[in-house]
């Protein structure tokens, strides 16, 4: 039996995201600009600019405001 192969789609990661260790982005996903991905999570649907997001089938816990958007990059995130 052949396996079945497809043309994987692109991820699309916004200016100043941030992962967490060990996030898991399934294909065909966009993550908005000023994000924050909590390690471990897995991301299975696009997420929005200036959002918090955490868990497996991440969920939006926090808005960023303007003020706020920067404060969340700290030692061991991934600045993309």
């Amino acid at each position: 039996m052949i396996p079945r192969c497809g043309i994987a789609k692109p991820v699309l990661l916004e200016k100043d995201v941030s992962l967490g260790e060990g996030v898991k982005v399934l294909q065909g996903i966009s993550i908005g600009g000023n994000s924050v991905i909590g390690a471990g999570s897995v991301v299975i649907k696009s997420i929005s600019v200036n959002v918090i997001t955490v868990g497996n089938r991440c969920k939006v816990i926090k808005n960023l405001g303007d003020r706020e958007k920067n404060k969340y990059c700290h030692y061991g995130w991934l600045l993309f």
